[in-house]
């Protein structure tokens, strides 16, 4: 603990992230593919992707700061801006050098997006799978009957699920054994205080939209039509305003774990 803290606290150096997976690349000069997963959860998320991709590039899958096998400092304030720099520092430790796939998922697409604003010149484009997008929208209706916009709902549920851990522990526990979401979906005492600065930090206190907007980065959105966590009309705007963002929606829910449509659209997208 005293070492961890000298080394990435005082000192500054990032953690680096578990690699869970890391498929060489059958032909030189391919961009590397890297696989970044959402909240409460580890690369195993991308098994049915992985299996699925047929590539020549590099590709790999890590679990962010605070998931699976990666390390899970208690004073980090894992933000997206803190993973995207340990997700760097993995990069050059795996000797990765030359242009850079980013698909994430839910968290991970806003991981990703962090990557793109710090480090434009070591990627080649984005894809952003079920990417929670909020922005200040002033509503004058809902103002006048003081209903909650879109919007506001989600950010009070994720407030909520932050502020009441045990609760939130519980919920995602019976969750799980009704069926409700997957079974992989895990959030306990391991990672609880990981799941809630994420969700401020990274999710609540976000930026995407704006950046999404006006991005000149090539950058595929992709969503599932049944996703109760995203809000569509906004990625109607972003395919509107920006021809650098292309948007797929797809039939399917708000988990790419064991799904086929995101699997299909995510191996299109990267060969194309």
């Amino acid at each position: 603990m005293l070492r961890d803290k000298l080394v990435h606290k005082v000192l500054g150096i990032p953690h680096t992230l578990h690699v869970g997976f890391d498929q060489a690349a059958q032909e030189a000069g391919l961009p590397t593919i890297v696989f970044v997963h959402g909240l409460a959860r580890t690369h195993k998320v991308w098994s049915t992707t992985l299996n699925a991709l047929s590539t020549k590039s590099r590709v790999i899958a890590v679990d962010l700061l605070g998931f699976g096998e990666s390390p899970k400092p208690d004073w980090r304030s894992y933000n997206a801006e803190e993973q995207a720099i340990s997700l760097r520092a993995t990069l050059r430790r795996c000797n990765v050098s030359g242009d850079v796939i980013l698909v994430g998922h839910s968290l991970g697409a806003l991981v990703a997006i962090e990557y793109a604003k710090k480090y434009p010149m070591h990627l080649k484009s984005l894809v952003l799978c079920s990417t929670p997008l909020y922005k200040s929208e002033p509503r004058y209706i809902f103002s006048k009957f003081k209903l909650p916009d879109g919007e506001t709902f989600y950010k009070n549920v994720l407030r909520n699920l932050r502020e009441k851990p045990d609760f939130t522990k519980k919920l995602n526990y019976y969750a799980r054994r009704v069926k409700f979401i997957d079974p992989d979906f895990v959030v306990d005492d391991k990672n609880i205080r990981s799941v809630a600065r994420s969700i401020e930090m990274a999710i609540e206190n976000q930026s995407a939209f704006e950046w999404l907007i006006e991005t000149d980065v090539p950058t595929s959105l992709v969503y599932g039509r049944l996703d109760p966590y995203v809000i569509k009309k906004y990625y109607k705007s972003i395919a509107k305003h920006n021809p650098n963002c292309t948007v797929h929606p797809i039939v399917a829910g708000h988990e790419v774990n064991r799904s086929k449509s995101y699997s299909e659209v995510i191996g299109n997208i990267l060969l194309a």
